[in-house]
Order: C-alpha cells, then structure tokens, then sequence
C-alpha cells in the first residue's frame, strides 16, 4: 500500500522536477497596473488612430440634474445625533423647539423610526392619508389646534414614515358663511 502511494507521487512530481531542472522556461514578472491618466492617454491614442482625428465628446440628450437632499429635507438635531424628514412634513414647530430644526447636520446620523424612539418625546407623528398628503382633503383644524397646545413638533407620517403634505391640507376651509361674518363684523368696526 504504502509503496503504491510512493510510486503515485513520484509519477505525479516527475513532469515538475524535469522542468525545474531543464530552465526552459522565464519567469513570470507581473506588469505595472496602469493608472486611470494612462488608460486614457491610451484610449484617446487609439480613438485618433481609429477614427483619423481627435473626435469631441458627445454630449448627453437629457441634462441630469443633481438634487441636493438637504434641499428637499428638514433636519431635526438633538443631543449629537440628527434625522431628516421630507420638506413639508413638518406641521408645527412650537417656538420654544425652533433650535432643534437646522440647516446642516450636526452629529451622529439616525434614522427617523430610531430617532422618533429616543427622542420620542419631542415629537408628535399625525398620520395622514394619501388624500391629505396630496392636498386634496384638509386635516381638521381643531387637530392643528390640538398640536399647538402638545408643545412638541408635529410631523405627518404615512404607515407611519414621514410624507410630505401639500400646503393646502393644512389651509382651513373658507366657508360663504364665514366670509359674510368677516364682512358684517368690518362693518360694525368699522374696518376695511
């Protein structure tokens, strides 16, 4: 057993043993990785040799935009940590949490769900339907009053993320009935 073992891994050694002892072969030396600068200078050699002359670069159909996404967002800082939350997600900010809304983040980055746990007693999230998101039903004015007596920011939320709601959900509605009041109670004022 033992012996054909041995004869196996002789057999199998000897085709390596031959070529180390002829030489025959170079050694592998490994090239330089080239550098993107070099790739290019290459390419644009081979586009001139191709094409006969330097071709300009061609342009994009669509002109893509960058978005900024502190632009679009309001960002909420509190005890080094910071949330965003989009634009106009924010119904009321009390006066006395105005410090709390920034422009630019300062700290640690959270997401808004682990945000909203720690710091859950800043907030207050109002759940709103696609309709009211899109402006289209208004949110009740005596639950906006309701949030300015709360004390604490108010943001929409949709299954329970925070959305965006047009200013018009948030717009009381302007009643004929309304309006003759206003009209009656100038006049009896005096007011124009």
């Amino acid at each position: 057993m033992k012996l054909t073992i041995i004869l196996a891994l002789t057999v199998l050694a000897l085709p390596g043993i031959t070529q180390a002892a002829g030489g025959a072969k170079k050694p592998v030396v490994a090239k330089k990785t080239p550098t993107h600068n070099e790739l290019a200078k290459s390419q644009k050699k081979q586009d001139i040799e191709r094409h006969g002359e330097e071709r300009e670069p061609i342009k994009p159909l669509v002109d893509i935009r960058k978005r900024d996404l502190f632009a679009i967002s309001t960002l909420f800082v509190h005890n080094g940590n910071w949330a965003m939350v989009p634009r106009n997600a924010v119904i009321y900010v009390p006066p006395r949490l105005k410090g709390k809304v920034v422009q630019k983040p300062v700290g640690k980055l959270l997401r808004w769900p682990l945000f909203l746990q720690k710091y859950g007693g800043l907030f207050h999230t109002h759940e709103v339907s696609m309709e009211q998101a899109k402006g289209k039903k208004k949110i009740l004015p005596k639950s906006i009053k309701a949030y300015k007596g709360t004390g604490k920011i108010v943001v929409a939320t949709y299954h329970r993320q925070p959305i965006t709601v047009k200013a018009d959900a948030l717009r009381p509605e302007v009643t004929k009935a309304k309006d003759e009041d206003e009209v009656k109670e100038k006049k009896k004022t005096g007011i124009q």
